[in-house]
């Protein structure tokens, strides 16, 4: 069998272009992740076997060290233990104490929203749980936790960050999108902080109230596990918004629930 190439991603890192190409041949699948800097150039070949493994350690080494984005490295304070071995420590994240939501990094693929509501709930009631997905559907190994107040917030903030679960050390820090509005309201609304038997006609029936529903879906898990959410689409912006102002917050089998415009 000849090689191809069946996926190909390019990236500008700085003054660097990294090129990841997903290639095939008669030993199987296998990532190219090639680097090019002016007229030098490196490459690198990872089989598939390793690549959740090479996935996991970048999610672990960006959630443990509090790697930005906005930063070319962590912030980092240097200490000197008992024996004379330096040791780094990164500073515990700061809430401004404006926001009920948190952001839970480092999460399990396989984390559920019930296990994150239980370990959450540590300090204070939770009002909604969101496991992030990508649009396949595959957890980002990352959720989203709206508390009863921002004070409960700044709780767990303060206590649950570098707290475990599953084995995993946790990155919990106020949520960074809270207060951005969406640039356009559209008809597409996320609705969390479901019942875990919640079905999505019965949902229907309820988003159903103030305005027409063209689709209505809750999410699973390849397991068929509910996510504790649904994407709800409305035929038309206002009842969309119509359906925010009226329904978020609203007791659905006893639970209160979020609605808001999905940010996807």
């Amino acid at each position: 069998m000849e090689e191809v190439e069946l996926a190909t991603k390019a990236l500008r890192i700085e003054n660097k272009q990294v090129f990841l190409n997903l290639r095939q041949n008669k030993r199987g699948l296998f990532l190219k992740i090639a680097e090019k800097a002016g007229v030098s150039r490196n490459q690198i070949i990872v089989p598939a076997t390793g690549l959740h493994a090479l996935k996991n350690a970048l999610e672990e080494l960006i959630a443990e060290n509090q790697i930005s984005d906005s930063l070319p490295g962590p912030k980092r304070s240097l200490n000197v233990g008992s024996k004379g071995r330096s040791h780094e420590a990164a500073p515990a994240p700061v809430a401004s104490g404006n926001s009920k939501r948190v952001y839970v990094g480092n999460l399990t693929f396989d984390c559920t929203g019930e296990e994150l509501e239980l370990h959450m709930a540590h300090v204070g009631k939770v009002q909604s749980v969101e496991i992030l997905t990508s649009a396949s559907g595959r957890s980002r190994g990352a959720g989203l936790v709206e508390y009863e107040s921002a004070e409960v917030a700044a709780s767990a903030i303060a206590s649950l960050n570098r707290s475990e679960l599953h084995g995993r050390v946790l990155q919990v820090r106020e949520d960074r999108e809270a207060h951005v509005q969406p640039t356009h309201e559209g008809n597409r609304l996320f609705v969390g902080n479901l019942s875990w038997s919640l079905q999505s006609d019965v949902l229907k029936a309820q988003m159903e109230t103030v305005g027409r529903v063209q689709s209505c879906e809750v999410m699973y898990q390849p397991t068929g596990r509910s996510r504790g959410y649904a994407i709800v689409v409305y035929e038309n912006n206002e009842d969309a918004k119509s359906a925010i102002s009226s329904l978020n917050g609203f007791n659905l089998d006893g639970r209160e629930i979020q609605v808001r415009y999905d940010r996807h």
